[in-house]
């Protein structure tokens, strides 16, 4: 359904551009891509993701490479923009995104836990914090003006319907779970809140996006400043919303006789379902959507483009994310790209990439900024690939 509207927009689009004898419009499709953890190990990540068999040594070296405070995160943000051609200082645009994210922190010890059994934390009390996971899936479509004062500054802002397909939200950051000593007794001290949208087919929320930018040239630097997922979202009255503060406390089965043996095992389990039971609680739900920040700023230096991004997202653990790419020679058609980057929820990462002019005014770019990950098993779990896809109508240069 989405690839059926986007073709029909990109249609659309282009006939409208066809209509206009003296326009200038531009289009241009950008997607990131990226998982990333700075302290998962990437043989961990992939055998888990691929449903191999795990190892204790893999586990044990993932445990031991982790931190008080870990992050994984995985992202895909898909924008397209059409410029229309100017009238005057006006000019209107249209944009759609697609995006998925999923945001999440942990402790060493909780993944301990999980993965290694508590057989190893006896006497201990593990914390929870923090425990916080953020699932997203949406697409927004933005129709909005931009206005130019002068011929080096361009400011635009637009806004339109956001369509939510999935949403989910863990927080139990102030949990705690304890085995005894003597290893006959554990409990957990439960507390946080469990959001999720119902699972509809396809639409499981609606709402509205905005968006606000600025781009300009000055001197040999183009640049840009773009916020976007300024939004809010409502999901309906079937949605999961449970808040939970139990405490959980497990010292074995009494059995009396074998024959009873399933039986007692299913009232535990009962017992446990019951108190941990996070689908009863219904309730409409309502959230912003994840904020998105964005700057970039790019010149020449002598045959070299250079070019400086930072990205910030509204999801759990996620830090300004630094992009810094070299790309040479810069008057080629086919150019080498060095990208490099920094933060988001990995750490530094460099690679390659190539930007081509596959035709007189459309240029092509691929970056894959994770060379890092492939060098050495132990190193942190980071797979990006990055494109642009750029069609400029008009045949003079712009700004953005």
């Amino acid at each position: 359904m989405m690839r059926a509207c986007f073709a029909f927009l990109l249609v659309l689009l282009l006939c409208l551009a066809q209509a206009q004898d003296k326009a200038k419009p531009e289009f241009d499709i950008y997607s990131l891509n990226s998982i990333e953890s700075a302290t998962l190990t990437t043989t961990f990540f992939n055998a888990f993701y691929g449903g191999s068999f795990i190892d204790s040594t893999t586990k044990w070296d993932a445990v031991n490479q982790l931190g008080n405070k870990n992050k994984l995160g995985f992202f895909s943000l898909n924008r397209s923009e059409f410029r229309f051609a100017a009238t005057k200082k006006f000019s209107p645009y249209v944009s759609a995104s697609h995006q998925s994210m999923i945001g999440m922190e942990f402790p060493q010890k909780l993944f301990q836990l999980v993965f290694t059994g508590n057989n190893s934390l006896v006497g201990e009390e593990v914390q929870m914090k923090p425990s916080r996971l953020e699932r997203w899936h949406f697409s927004t479509a933005i129709g909005g003006v931009g206005f130019q004062p002068n011929e080096s500054i361009r400011i635009f802002a637009g806004a339109g319907p956001a369509v939510v397909y999935s949403y989910g939200k863990v927080d139990f950051g102030k949990s705690s779970f304890f085995t005894s000593v003597s290893a006959d007794s554990v409990s957990l001290q439960l507390s946080g809140q469990y959001e999720r949208s119902n699972s509809y087919p396809i639409v499981n929320g609606i709402g509205f996006a905005a968006e606000l930018g600025i781009a300009g040239q000055t001197g040999q630097f183009n640049w840009k400043i773009l916020a976007s997922n300024l939004g809010y979202v409502w999901f309906n009255s079937k949605s999961v919303n449970s808040q939970r503060d139990s405490l959980l406390y497990f010292t074995g089965l009494n059995i009396d006789d074998l024959s009873h043996f399933s039986a007692a095992v299913d009232d535990e389990l009962n017992q446990f379902e019951s108190d941990l039971q996070l689908e009863g609680d219904t309730a409409k739900l309502h959230s912003s959507l994840p904020f998105m920040l964005y700057g970039q700023c790019m010149t020449q230096y002598h045959n070299l483009g250079l070019s400086l991004s930072v990205l910030q997202i509204g999801l759990p653990g996620f830090i300004p994310r630094i992009g810094f790419d070299i790309s040479w020679p810069e008057q080629s058609k086919v150019k080498v790209v060095v990208p490099m980057k920094y933060g988001g929820y990995g750490g530094f990462n460099i690679g390659l990439g190539i930007e081509s002019r596959i035709a007189k005014n459309i240029t092509f770019t691929l970056c894959v900024p994770s060379l890092m990950s492939f060098s050495n098993e132990l190193s942190p779990v980071s797979y990006i690939l990055e494109s642009k896809l750029t069609y400029k109508i008009s045949r003079n240069e712009s700004i953005f």
